[in-house]
C-alpha cells in the first residue's frame, strides 16, 4: 500500500454522485483503509466513558439500541434494524 494511501468511504463516495456502499467498506477505518479490529474500538470506547465520567456498564451495542429506540420513536420501520423479526427489536 502506497504511502499516503486511504480508501475512500462510501459516504465520500455517495457526496460526489460516484456510488455508494461497496463490500470492502468498513464503518470504522485504520488510517490506511483497513477495517479496525473490535477490540480496538471497545478499549477506546471504554476509555471516552471513564473519561467523560459515564457509567462504565455502557458497551458498543448499547449504541445500536439507542440508534434503534430514537429511530423507532421517529417512526422508522423496525424491519429495516436488521432483525429477522420486528419483534425481536421491539421486545428489547
Amino acid at each position: 500500500m502506497p504511502f499516503g494511501f486511504c480508501k475512500e468511504s462510501a459516504w465520500e463516495k455517495e457526496q460526489r454522485g460516484e456510488g455508494g456502499l461497496e463490500e470492502e467498506d468498513y464503518l470504522f477505518r485504520q488510517p490506511g483503509g483497513d477495517s479496525r479490529v473490535p477490540g480496538t474500538f471497545t478499549f477506546r470506547f471504554k476509555k471516552i466513558l471513564q473519561e467523560g465520567d459515564l457509567p462504565d456498564n455502557l458497551n458498543v451495542h448499547s449504541l445500536w439500541h439507542t440508534n434503534a429506540s430514537m429511530l423507532i420513536a421517529q417512526g422508522v420501520d423496525v424491519s429495516l434494524l436488521g432483525h429477522a423479526q420486528p419483534s425481536a427489536t421491539l421486545d428489547i
